[in-house]
């Protein structure tokens, strides 16, 4: 959906996911996005509310669902944060890293 400051970066995402051949139905474009959603949600608590909190995605058992898709993620995502990684790249390595599983699993 795009915004009066463009388009959003999950919705960026899941078009470069598309583009890359990942459908928008298959588990590992949902589970990429939505794993992005648990770390900002994490990250915005820990910032302005509890530097202390727990993210939902460790003590409630969301990562160890999808280890794959938050390896890709969380780390990247911190760098992000950071200021250590431009959108563009955090882009660019999330699809390279998902079109690589995503060959993997159909071979």
């Amino acid at each position: 959906m795009a915004t009066p400051f463009g388009v959003g970066l999950i919705e960026e995402l899941r078009s470069k996911l598309a583009a890359a051949g990942i459908g928008r139905h298959e588990r590992l474009h949902h589970d990429l996005w939505h794993t992005i959603y648990f770390a900002e949600a994490a990250a915005t608590i820990q910032r302005r509310v509890d530097p202390k909190h727990r993210p939902y995605g460790d003590v409630g058992g969301y990562y160890p669902k999808v280890p794959i898709e938050a390896a890709i993620v969380l780390p990247r995502w911190e760098l992000y944060l950071a200021g250590k990684l431009d959108r563009a790249t955090l882009l660019g390595q999330l699809v390279a890293e998902a079109a690589l599983i995503d060959a993997r699993r159909r071979h």
